[in-house]
């Protein structure tokens, strides 16, 4: 857990009733299920708005968690003891406390303005009107809070070792080398008040895009509104969309001298103006002694001087300073008595009574809020519910916050007859009504468990919920695990918890039962239905992303000034050629000595007309072009990045490729009848196929033209589709599905189609399995029938080269035995022609 404490002049009540700030386009009821834990909003507001001086009016103090998940229990526990400490010089009857916790509904969502992902977790919010009820003077239980810096590191350890809670002192920002890092961790930190939140994204953003340029950083603040300059051009102001007044940026950090400063200067100012430019890693932390010891000193010394000597009345101040330990007792012990005897009646509570009181009023409100359902029934209810309170102030208040949250019974009870099953909502934001609601949410829940939900329930599949839950709640699957429950139903593993697909919606992502309920039924049609699963909604690849907010947003934001430039000088240009053919014309009619005056009157008549329509007609072609530029360049940074990574992709980025598919809320869907082929694995990193025409969508679908442009198939990520059925064409199409995943495909198609897909296997060799069994028998026949006419030419051809063989050997034969012939008559000869020589 981490403390932070801030101050605030007015509108807390609307921040958290409707939660909508600069870069989130999402409502309060949208973004967190609020849970009231101490006070009453109204009557909160209420003092405020009361309160007659100028200035900071009420603390404002964030208890926020880096856990996922905390009880609802402990979240009550730690206000009630963060009350305590925060009030421990402090009677009940002296302050006004208000706080609620918010539980997200929405996991996490990309920032509007700069596409950066914020990830959300529980936290509490606590408001103190800076009022003393009792006197009316100002109440500070923290005083300056720079100066009870320990005190107050001591409860927030203290309560994070008491919960088991991660603590900032073990989960320090290390990581602070980067400008855009360093400006993360102080980013509504700088500004506060009216125009903060644009402030720090203005500032974020500068830090961020190295904005050196004063012209560079006007049009970086245009991005967040209608930017104009003040008194001369020395600082700016920003009127964001639907705002009823503009921003005036007249602080230091945005003045030129600053925004001209290389951005490792601006780095070095900010963090010194913030105390520091990093933290360092073996920071000690304080021992249990150590925070054991403070709050000590807190409760009992630190709590009363902040109250009593905080007047100031420098002489008592110096005295007691300058007093030992007994004497600075008896001048805290003086003041608390001067104060109660001037405030307080003679029967008030003695001090130390109050924290009993404390008790019992947490103890009676949740009482009556066990009883205010029956209470809203029955005929003097507001009594029975508040009876059997002790304390009379506090019976009181009770009584008064039944009968404003029952109000008029009669049109509750219609109302309850007509809309028997509406979400259960509290009539007002207070402890009482929190546990009215409650019990209301629970007895939904307990009976709308049956039916048609005990089979969703049962069969609902749990990865196709965290899917749809990531687009639509900022879901991040994998954190998660997916089990199996004893009845064989899907389970979710949130931590420690292994919750149902109806309890991750309403105990996880903290929705109301009957939205819960719409959300199961919906996701359980499409799965009825086999519609394809949605995508998960992942966060950007940092190398991706940094590329992209690096390189590509500011050639993007330097196209989009030359192209309004453009635009203003092609205006600018047409406007005066319209104005130029008026006066030619004007001055042509007027001319014209063959017109009589009424002529010449009623020619330039029509000439105004035709000037007017002309002009009309210009404006409106102006005022498209000036909205197809809008269009172009003020897109959501989510649009824009899937912008970078379709031109990415279109290049042959493969990473660009498959980081748009991740990117995208769900497959593109083939037309009906589109044959397709698909993978029993997953998708492989399959490149493009350059050597053919492609045109890449922005769902990362790849579509293959030949050089006519005729489409041959489709790379739509999960499946291949084919348009040709000619034999090269369909072959390369199936080796690139081999190519994304793997030998056994699934072929699905007409009768046609799928003997086309086998003859093509057949012809070409590929080695490749079918999933329908149809296919693969049919294709072992062809493979087999092959092998036998393999088998069977081998064979032949065996025959042919051993006939040959004999038929060489005979011929050699032959030739062998010629030989021998002729050489024996050779011999014959020369025996004869040695014969007939010797007989002469």
């Amino acid at each position: 857990m981490l403390i932070r404490v801030r101050g605030g002049e007015s509108g807390i009540k609307e921040y958290l009733e409707n939660g909508q700030k600069q870069g989130r386009e999402f409502d309060r009821d949208t973004l967190d299920e609020r849970v009231i834990l101490s006070g009453d909003l109204e009557l909160t507001d209420s003092v405020i708005n009361g309160m007659g001086k100028q200035g900071e009016k009420y603390l404002h103090i964030t208890l926020a968690f880096r856990e996922d998940e905390i009880s609802r229990e402990a979240l009550q526990n730690i206000t009630d003891e963060f009350k305590e400490f925060a009030f421990s010089a402090y009677q009940d009857d002296e302050f006004n406390f208000y706080a609620e916790a918010h539980l997200p509904k929405i996991k996490s969502y990309n920032h509007r303005g700069t596409g950066e992902f914020i990830e959300r977790k529980p936290h509490v919010h606590i408001v103190i009107p800076e009022q003393n009820l009792l006197s009316g003077h100002n109440l500070n239980p923290l005083g300056k809070v720079e100066q009870q810096t320990k005190f107050l590191e001591a409860f927030q350890e203290h309560i994070n070792a008491k919960y088991g809670l991660a603590s900032p002192k073990d989960h320090q920002r290390l990581e602070l080398t980067g400008e855009h890092e360093m400006i993360s961790r102080y980013k509504g930190d700088v500004f506060t008040g009216q125009g903060g939140e644009i402030k720090n994204e203005l500032l974020a953003a500068v830090i961020k895009n190295n904005v050196n340029d004063w012209q560079q950083f006007r049009e970086l603040a245009a991005e967040f509104g209608e930017v104009k300059e003040r008194r001369g051009g020395e600082y700016l102001n920003i009127k964001p969309e639907g705002a009823a007044k503009g921003v005036n940026l007249k602080e230091p950090l945005f003045s030129r001298e600053f925004i001209e400063l290389p951005t490792a200067q601006k780095v070095q100012k900010l963090a010194a103006e913030q105390g520091g430019g990093y933290s360092t890693p073996g920071r000690p932390k304080p021992t249990p002694e150590q925070i054991s010891e403070r709050l000590k000193e807190w409760h009992e010394v630190r709590a009363r001087e902040v109250r009593y000597l905080n007047s100031g009345n420098r002489k008592m101040y110096a005295e007691y300073k300058a007093a030992d330990q007994e004497r600075r007792r008896e001048i805290l012990a003086d003041r608390e008595q001067r104060f109660n005897a001037k405030w307080r009646t003679a029967d008030y509570e003695q001090p130390g009574q109050h924290r009993a009181a404390f008790a019992d009023l947490n103890n009676d409100l949740r009482t009556a809020g066990r009883h205010i359902e029956s209470a809203s029934r029955v005929d003097g209810g507001v009594e029975q519910a508040a009876g059997g309170i002790a304390n009379r102030r506090t019976r009181r208040a009770v009584s008064a916050a039944i009968q404003r949250l029952n109000g008029n019974q009669t049109e509750i009870g219609q109302q309850r007859e007509q809309r028997p099953e509406r979400a259960a909502r509290r009539q007002s934001d207070s402890v009482a009504s929190q546990y009215r609601r409650d019990l209301a949410e629970q007895r939904q829940q307990q009976t709308g468990q049956q039916g048609e939900m005990v089979q969703i329930k049962r069969e609902l599949d749990a990865a196709r919920l965290l899917a749809a839950t990531s687009q639509s709640h900022g879901v991040q699957p994998e954190r998660y695990e997916i089990t199996k429950g004893k009845d064989g139903s899907d389970r979710i593993k949130c931590g420690t918890r292994n919750l149902n697909v109806s309890d991750f919606l309403t105990k996880e992502l903290n929705l109301p039962w009957q939205q819960a309920r719409e959300i199961l039924r919906d996701i359980y049609a499409e799965q009825q239905a086999q519609e394809p699963q949605k995508q998960h909604r992942a966060r950007p690849r940092a190398e991706l992303w940094a590329e992209y907010r690096d390189h590509w947003k500011p050639a993007q934001r330097e196209a989009k000034g030359e192209a309004w430039e453009q635009q203003k000088e092609r205006d600018k240009q047409r406007r005066g050629e319209l104005r130029q053919q008026w006066y030619t014309r004007k001055n042509r009619i007027e001319g014209d000595k063959g017109l009589t005056r009424a002529q010449r009157r009623a020619a330039l008549s029509v000439a105004r007309m035709e000037k007017a329509l002309a002009d009309k007609a210009l404006s409106e072609q102006i005022k498209d072009e000036r909205q197809a530029l809008k269009e172009r360049f003020n897109k959501p940074p989510a649009e824009q990045f899937r912008e970078f990574l379709t031109e990415k992709a279109q290049q042959g980025d493969q990473a660009a490729l498959l980081e748009l598919r991740r990117q995208a809320d769900r497959p593109s869907q083939a037309e009906p009848g589109t044959p397709t082929v698909e993978g029993q694995q997953q998708e492989q990193a399959a490149p493009i196929m350059r050597r053919l025409s492609y045109q890449v969508d922005r769902r990362g679908d790849v579509h293959y033209s030949d050089d006519r442009g005729r489409r041959l198939f489709t790379d739509a990520g999960r499946e291949v589709r084919t348009y040709q059925t000619k034999p090269q064409e369909l072959e390369t199409a199936l080796r690139l599905a081999v190519q994304k995943f793997g030998p056994k495909l699934t072929v699905n198609g007409t009768d046609e189609y799928k003997k086309a897909v086998l003859d093509v296997v057949a012809a070409s060799g590929m080695r490749v399995t079918f999933a329908d069994p149809a296919m693969e028998q049919a294709r072992q026949q062809r493979e087999q029938a092959a092998r036998r006419v393999q088998q069977f030419d081998q064979e032949r051809n065996q025959a042919a080269r051993k006939a040959a063989q004999e038929r060489e050997q005979q011929r050699q034969k032959e030739r062998e035995e010629q030989q021998q012939e002729k050489e024996r008559e050779q011999r014959r000869s020369r025996s004869k022609g040695r014969d007939g020589g010797h007989g002469l």
